[in-house]
């Protein structure tokens, strides 16, 4: 099999074949991708943090995730597990919690390059519950 690329967008041979796979079919695999993401940090922040997500649609939960895909990013935080961690930091802190001087360690801990994404996100997340049960 060999992977080329034209003005169609990639391409590959496969035999006497080739396929190409167009800017739109791209776009929609990775909306489809995506929204199989939503559907599955919807039903974890529903199964976790249930008073948050209590007789809301599903608009308001996916602007929610939508916010944290966001916010995550700028710490370097974009798998699944990652943005998912980071999505309870603002329910269990508040929405400010990364201008707030009692959650500021947390800012710190999200940026640390030593650990991986994932381990940063839930380190995170472990300190905010220890903060908010000694508080």
């Amino acid at each position: 099999m060999n992977w080329t690329s034209d003005c169609r967008g990639p391409a590959f041979e496969l035999g006497n074949f080739v396929f190409v796979i167009r800017r739109k079919q791209i776009d929609a695999l990775a909306q489809a991708s995506y929204d199989g993401f939503v559907a599955r940090a919807t039903e974890h922040l529903k199964k976790f943090l249930p008073r948050h997500f209590e007789g809301l649609s599903s608009d308001p939960i996916r602007r929610y995730i939508d916010y944290c895909v966001v916010h995550a990013k700028r710490y370097g935080l974009e798998s699944e597990q990652a943005v998912v961690a980071f999505a309870h930091l603002p329910l269990v802190c508040g929405y400010d919690f990364e201008t707030h001087p009692v959650w500021r360690n947390l800012c710190d801990v999200l940026r640390m390059k030593e650990c991986s994404p994932n381990d940063r996100a839930q380190l995170a997340l472990l300190m905010a519950h220890e903060l908010k049960a000694s508080q």
